[in-house]
C-alpha cells in the first residue's frame, strides 16, 4: 500500500491501502475493525494519525503474520528438497522422534480447530470468519512439510537445521504476540471468549517452544561415523545452527588461548571438506577440461594431414602456449590458451555468488542507520510523539547493527575459507605440473620460481578473494549514498560528487604506480630466488674458490633493489592512505558549503547528522573504487 507522511511524523495507510485492508478483512475477518482493531485507541488508518498504542487483532495475527511465516518456510523447504546434499545419513534417535511426534501434535490440534470451525459454520454461518477455517489448514500443512524436512535432513546428514530453527523461532514470536492479545481480550471481557481454541492454542504454543529448543540441539552422529576420525576434530561440523550463527563453537579455542599459550596439539584438525585431497581434485578436473578443450580446438580440420602428429605438452607455468601444424602444401598456425579463469569459475562460482549475496545484504543494512537516525531526530523534536515510537527506533538501530555485524562476519568467513580452498587448489595443480615438467620446461623455470608460484602468487589469490566483491559493491554503495544525500541535501550534493570525481584520478594514479612497483618487486624477488638457488646448488665450488664475498655482494645488490622498490611502495601507500582520509572530509566540506551558500533552508541537525552518516559510509568505497 501507498504510504504518506502525517503532521506528526507518522506513516499511515492512504485510501488505496485502506481499500486493500478492507478487502482482505472482509474476506477473512468479516469486518475491517477485526483486522485493524479500534480497541484501546489502537486504530491504524483513521484520521491519518498513529495512536499511542498499536495492537494487532487476532485476524491479523492468524492471517498476515502466520501466512507470511508459513509461505517463507514452504519456499525454504522446497529449496532444501531441490538442492539435495550427499552426506552420510544420520540414524534415528530420540531427537528426530521427538520432532516428528510434536509435529503430529500440531497436526492434531490443527485438525481439531478445523473441525470446530466447520461445525460452527454449519450451525451458524454468520459468526465464523474465513480465517478460522483457512489458518488451521495452513498450520496443518506446515507441520506435515516439517515432518518431511526432518526426515530429509536426517537422510542428508545435516546435524542442525537452520530452516527448523528459523521457522519455530518465528512461530514462537507469533504465538507470543497472539498470547498477549488473548490475555488483553480476556482481561477486557472478564472471561475467555473461546475456551476450546484457547486450549488448542496453548498446546500449540507449548509445542512451538519445545520445537524451538529441540532445533537448537545438534543431532549427534553414531559411533560408527567417528571411526577413523582425528583425535581433535573441529567442532564446527557438529555444532548447532545457533552456534554457527554466533560463532559459539569457537569458544573452546578462545578460552584455552586465554588461559595459556596455544600449542600445535590444541589446534583442531582440518575439516574433510577443507583438506587438499578434497579441494585440489575439483580444480584439477576443471583445469583438465580446459586443457582437453584447448587440444580439441587445436586439432581443427585441415586439407592435408599434419607432418607432426605429436601431442604438444601444455604447461600452465609458461606464459604462452602456441600450437603450430605444418602441412605438405602450406602452413597453418593456430594459437590457443587454456583459461584458468574459466576453470576457477566452474569450480567456485556458487561459493562466490553466495558470498556476494551476503555482501549485498550487508551493504543494504549499512543504510538503515542513517534512515532510522533521521526518524529518531524527528521524533525527538516533537514532545507530543508517543514513547513507544522512540523505543521502536532505538531497538531497530540496535537490531540492524547486530544483524549487519553477524552477516558481515559470515561473509568474511566464507571468503577466507574460499580463499584457502583457492590457494590450496592452485598449489596442488602447480605442484602436480612441476612433477611432470619436460627437460626443456625445467630449463625455463627454476625450482625457486616454482616455489615462488606456490608460496607468494597463490597467497595473492587468497588475499584478493575477500575484496573481490568490491568491484560491484563499491559503485553500489556510492550510488545509494549519493541518492540518499540528494534526498537530504538537494542539488548541493553534486558539489561533493564533483570533488569525489576529482579525487578518483589521484587514487587511480597511485594505484597504477603501486601496480607497476609490485610487478618490479616480483621480478626482483624471482631474480633473488633464482640467484640463491644457483648459489646453494654450487656452494661447494664457491667455498673451494673462496667466492663468498663476491656472491654475497651480488645477492645484497639484488636485495637492495628489492628494498628500494618496497620503500617506494610504502611511500605510495602513505599517499593513498592520506587521500583515503581526506576524501570524505573534502566531499562533506564541498557539500555543506554549497548548501549553506545556495539554499534558503537552514542546515538543521537532521540534515547534518544524516549527511555525515552517509559520508562516513562513502569513505571506504571511495578509497577502494580506483583500485
Amino acid at each position: 500500500p501507498e504510504l504518506t507522511r502525517t503532521n506528526h511524523g507518522g506513516v499511515t495507510w492512504t485510501v488505496c491501502g485502506a481499500m486493500i485492508a478492507q478487502h482482505i478483512s472482509n474476506g477473512f475477518c468479516q469486518d475491517s475493525k477485526d483486522f485493524w482493531p479500534h480497541r484501546r485507541g489502537a486504530n491504524i488508518g483513521v484520521n491519518d494519525t498513529w495512536y499511542d498504542e498499536v495492537d494487532f487483532s487476532l485476524c491479523f495475527e492468524d492471517t498476515t503474520i502466520l501466512y507470511t511465516i508459513c509461505v517463507i518456510f514452504w519456499l525454504l523447504a522446497a529449496l532444501r528438497f531441490i538442492f539435495y546434499t550427499k552426506r552420510p545419513p544420520l540414524s534415528f534417535n530420540w531427537l528426530n522422534v521427538a520432532k516428528i511426534v510434536l509435529c503430529a501434535v500440531v497436526m492434531v490440534t490443527g485438525s481439531c480447530d478445523l473441525l470446530k470451525a466447520v461445525v460452527d459454520r454449519i450451525g451458524d454461518s454468520s459468526d465464523i470468519p474465513n480465517y478460522q477455517i483457512i489458518s488451521p489448514i495452513v498450520l496443518l500443512l506446515s507441520a506435515a512439510v516439517m515432518i518431511a524436512v526432518v526426515i530429509s535432513e536426517k537422510n542428508q546428514g545435516i546435524p542442525s537445521s537452520g530452516i527448523q530453527f528459523c521457522f519455530w523461532g518465528a512461530l514462537v514470536i507469533y504465538a507470543s504476540v497472539k498470547l498477549r492479545t488473548l490475555i488483553l481480550l480476556s482481561r477486557d471481557q472478564g472471561r475467555v471468549d473461546d475456551v476450546f481454541r484457547f486450549v488448542t492454542f496453548v498446546i500449540n504454543f507449548t509445542v512451538f517452544l519445545s520445537q524451538f529448543v529441540l532445533s537448537v540441539l545438534p543431532d549427534k552422529r553414531s559411533a560408527y561415523h567417528h571411526l577413523g576420525d582425528d583425535d581433535n576434530p573441529c567442532p564446527e561440523l557438529s555444532a548447532s545452527f545457533l552456534s554457527h550463527l554466533i560463532w559459539w563453537w569457537q569458544n573452546g579455542m578462545i578460552i584455552t588461548g586465554w588461559r595459556r599459550a596455544l600449542t600445535n596439539s590444541d589446534l583442531w584438525s582440518l575439516n574433510p571438506s577443507d583438506r587438499s585431497q578434497s579441494v585440489a581434485p575439483k580444480l584439477a578436473n576443471n583445469w583438465q577440461h580446459q586443457l582437453d578443450k584447448t587440444r580439441s580446438s587445436v586439432y581443427s580440420p585441415v586439407s592435408e594431414p599434419c607432418e607432426d602428429n605429436e601431442l604438444i605438452e601444455l604447461s600452465p607455468l609458461t606464459s604462452e602456449d602456441e600450437f603450430q601444424f605444418n602441412s605438405t602444401e602450406g602452413r597453418r598456425e593456430h594459437t590457443s590458451k587454456p583459461s584458468l579463469l574459466m576453470a576457477l569459475c566452474r569450480t567456485y562460482a556458487a561459493t562466490f555468488i553466495a558470498a556476494g549475496f551476503l555482501k549485498m545484504i550487508t551493504d543494504l543494512l549499512n543504510f538503515v542507520g542513517p534512515l532510522v537516525l533521521k526518524l529518531l531526530i524527528e521524533y525527538m523534536k516533537d514532545p507530543d510523539e508517543p514513547a513507544w515510537r522512540g523505543y521502536f527506533y532505538a531497538c531497530l538501530l540496535f537490531i540492524a547493527a547486530i544483524v549487519q555485524s553477524l552477516i558481515l562476519q559470515h561473509y568474511f568467513h566464507r571468503c577466507f575459507v574460499f580463499g584457502m580452498h583457492l590457494k590450496t587448489a592452485i598449489i596442488g595443480i602447480v605442484y602436480n605440473k612441476s612433477l611432470r615438467l619436460s627437460n626443456s620446461a625445467r630449463q625455463q623455470s627454476t625450482v625457486g620460481e616454482i616455489v615462488n608460484l606456490m608460496s607468494v602468487d597463490a597467497q595473492r589469490f587468497m588475499d584478493l578473494v575477500a575484496y573481490l566483491h568490491l568491484i560491484w559493491s563499491a559503485p553500489f554503495q556510492v550510488v545509494l549514498s549519493i541518492v540518499f544525500l540528494y534526498i537530504a541535501m538537494g542539488p548541493s550534493v553534486f558539489a561533493g560528487v564533483a570533488m569525489m570525481v576529482l579525487m578518483i584520478p589521484i587514487n587511480a594514479v597511485i594505484a597504477s604506480i603501486c601496480k607497476k612497483l609490485q610487478v618490479k618487486q616480483m621480478q626482483q624477488k624471482d631474480h633473488r630466488v633464482r640467484l640463491m638457488n644457483e648459489l646453494l646448488n654450487g656452494i661447494k665450488v664457491i667455498k673451494l674458490y673462496a667466492w663468498e664475498d663476491h656472491f654475497q655482494r651480488n645477492v645484497q645488490n639484488v636485495r637492495q633493489k628489492e628494498l628500494s622498490i618496497l620503500r617506494r611502495t610504502a611511500y605510495m601507500s602513505i599517499g593513498a592512505s592520506f587521500s583515503w582520509m581526506c576524501a570524505p572530509f573534502l566531499v562533506s566540506l564541498a557539500t555543506f558549503g554549497t548548501f549553506v551558500v545556495t539554499s534558503d533552508e537552514p542546515l538543521t541537525a537532521e540534515r547534518a547528522f544524516v549527511a555525515l552518516s552517509l559520508f562516513n559510509i562513502l569513505q571506504f568505497p571511495l578509497s577502494m573504487l580506483p583500485f
